[in-house]
């Protein structure tokens, strides 16, 4: 379940569907392929994710999720 869901408004539909995966384990690579995009497409996502997060690591991203 999602902490901090003020600051998690910021992300874009796209980006919290992202993270939502990320927050579940999976990485880049997987993401790509369970949303059929292209790899390039998915880490671009991810680093707009920590950008707007203030987030430098997976570790930072995860203190956002239960």
């Amino acid at each position: 379940m999602i902490r901090n869901k003020d600051l998690l408004k910021i992300l874009s539909d796209k980006e919290q569907e992202l993270f939502e995966l990320l927050s579940k384990g999976m990485n880049t690579s997987e993401i790509s392929k369970y949303l059929s995009m292209s790899y390039q497409e998915a880490a671009e996502i991810n680093r707009s994710i920590k950008q707007k997060l203030n987030a430098n690591s997976m570790e930072d991203l995860k203190n956002y999720a239960d």
